[in-house]
């Protein structure tokens, strides 16, 4: 019985040690930077579909207040005004710059089909620049992996054992 627990032990150790140098986790990194790629792509096709809507245009901060949320998080409004074909808006500006106080201008877009519509600049950027980071740093492990992969099977079925 004890001979029979200490074979499972070694086929275990076996299995893991095929895990790590097989074929596993390099698909798996490749399937998530395969996936990590693809909702980058969604959010380029989005931003770029929701930009060919939206004009830039100069905006004044007219009001900045500020909260305090039940979690003790600091919150911010910021109103902007500005100005679209003589007629003027006054909004609040959702996706708000650091150090925005009253008497600053932004740039921001408005919605040329709805000028009460507005957001700030490069609303996806930011997530965009973290996705394509992410996905060449698991392009590239992926990478790594699959030569060492590849080179130990060929030293491995040139010294015969296989």
């Amino acid at each position: 019985m004890e001979e029979n627990v200490n074979d499972n032990k070694l086929k275990s150790r076996g299995t893991q040690s095929e895990f790590m140098t097989g074929w596993t986790i390099p698909i798996v990194l490749l399937s998530f930077a395969v996936a990590f790629t693809l909702v980058m792509v969604y959010m380029l096709v989005l931003e770029t579909n929701r930009n060919k809507y939206y004009k830039e245009t100069t905006a004044e901060v007219v009001s900045v207040s500020s909260y305090t949320d039940y979690d003790g998080d600091e919150h911010y409004e910021i109103f902007v005004k500005y100005s679209v074909g003589g007629v003027t808006y006054k909004q609040t500006l959702n996706n708000w710059e650091d150090d925005l106080e009253v008497g600053d201008t932004t740039t921001i877009r408005y919605d040329i089909r709805n000028p009460k519509v507005i957001k700030s600049l490069n609303s996806y950027l930011v997530l965009i620049i973290i996705d394509a980071s992410l996905s060449c740093v698991l392009y590239a492990v992926a990478g790594v992996l699959i030569v060492k992969k590849i080179k130990r099977d060929k030293r491995s079925k040139t010294s015969g054992h296989i």
